[in-house]
């Protein structure tokens, strides 16, 4: 099965505001006594947790909220969308942590953070 990809009819997400949270893959136990058991876990040492924020249109929202929820199962798939990464946009494979926050600003004009967890480092791309 294709990736699904990012509507292209929707906005470029803004390059201010932009963050990631890479996740530590280590796994620490604590013992009763001495040092803490500690281990790599199943999570890939590459994933990375980031917001990316939007301006769109009501009409622009209405097509984001479609595409979660009939082209990537209401955001359970991993899709493809441009992320502000190292100065450029750059095509990374993501999928949706928790719903799209919205936030009015005024004139049919709507500020989005579209959480998303990606399995490609970003370390490297600040």
């Amino acid at each position: 099965m294709a990736l699904e990809v990012w509507p292209t009819s929707l906005p470029l997400p803004l390059p201010d505001g932009y963050g990631f949270d890479p996740q530590d893959p280590m796994e620490r136990t604590q013992m009763e006594q001495g040092h803490a058991r500690v281990r790599i876990g199943q999570m890939s040492p590459e994933v990375s947790d980031l917001t990316q924020f939007f301006e769109m249109t009501g009409a622009q929202v209405r097509t984001m909220l479609q595409f979660i929820r009939d082209d990537i199962a209401r955001g359970a798939d991993w899709f493809s969308m441009p992320l502000y990464t190292n100065g450029a946009y750059f095509n990374h494979e993501v999928q949706l942590d928790s719903p799209p926050s919205r936030v009015y600003i005024s004139d049919d004009k709507w500020r989005v953070g579209v959480p998303v967890i990606t399995r490609d480092d970003l370390a490297d791309d600040v």
